[in-house]
């Protein structure tokens, strides 16, 4: 939808599920979002098909789901204020939790022909009060990202890594343990180091290829618990026998390594085909 500087955009997904609803106004200078849609605190690395269309978003990605926000954006910088998000750690099932403050995003993204870049940080923080397990507390989160993409003629390559903390909490996709956890009545935060890497060639029109690979890592300072590890690699094909259609056959591995006690997890090998059709 558009009418002279106000764009809207819709977006719907199958079981009744709202996935963008946002209004845009563009006043010259910049641009105002209200409404739900993807916050500043997203990156896509590669185009993995698995789970959904995962795209690494667990391993070395980013992404806390399209929210509702107030967003501003003027020469390639975007500030949110997002909802935000809050839980009772585990174990506790009887604290009220409070929000004082949104969730505040920020990004930036320079773009030149054959090379992106991208630098964006969020932080969310909320409250708990009056639980049988604790005294009231407070769970603090972050997360500090950057991501680029290179092209070379039909090559490209994308690569990208976040910091954290208390990722679980933001609201984030991530494998493994990345949440807080109360331990003798304190909270004690987790931190989590996440990078990803694609790379792909196009052929022609009719296929391309990618292979792509994500780390993540969550390390906790609770005496007796080990860092929470996990990676994923895959490859795939991009088969387009006619304008609008694709077969994506894709192969992977996700190891899921030692959890918080030092127990093996275990691997899982996936293969199959995604097929869509753009109307």
């Amino acid at each position: 939808m558009k009418a002279d500087a106000i764009t809207g955009q819709f977006e719907y997904g199958t079981g009744v599920n709202l996935r963008i609803l946002a209004g845009k106004w563009n006043f010259g200078a910049g641009e105002l979002e209200v409404g739900q849609d993807y916050t500043p605190a997203t990156m896509f690395i590669g185009n993995q098909v698995y789970g959904d269309d995962l795209d690494l978003l667990d391993m070395g990605g980013f992404y806390a789901g399209r929210q509702p926000m107030i967003q501003l954006g003027v020469a390639g910088f975007k500030v949110a204020l997002v909802r935000p998000t809050g839980a009772r750690l585990a174990g506790d099932k009887s604290g009220d939790v409070d929000n004082s403050l949104p969730k505040i995003e920020a990004r930036y993204d320079f773009k030149a022909d054959k090379f992106s870049i991208g630098v964006f940080g969020g932080y969310n923080s909320f409250d708990v009060e009056n639980s049988a397990k604790a005294p009231d507390y407070s769970v603090d989160s972050y997360v500090a990202g950057v991501a680029a993409n290179f092209n070379f003629g039909p090559a490209y390559v994308k690569v990208g890594g976040t910091y954290g903390q208390n990722t679980a909490d933001y609201g984030a996709s991530t494998v493994g343990a990345d949440g807080a956890q109360l331990v003798n009545h304190r909270v004690e935060d987790t931190t989590t180091l996440a990078y990803a890497g694609a790379v792909g060639f196009k052929v022609s029109d009719m296929l391309a290829f990618e292979g792509g690979i994500g780390r993540v890592n969550n390390q906790t300072d609770v005496a007796g618990q080990s860092d929470d590890d996990a990676m994923v690699y895959y490859i795939q094909a991009s088969v387009s026998p006619a304008k609008g259609f694709f077969l994506v056959p894709e192969i992977g591995i996700y190891d899921y390594q030692d959890n918080r006690a030092g127990a093996d997890e275990g691997k899982l090998t996936y293969f199959g085909v995604k097929t869509q059709i753009n109307f």
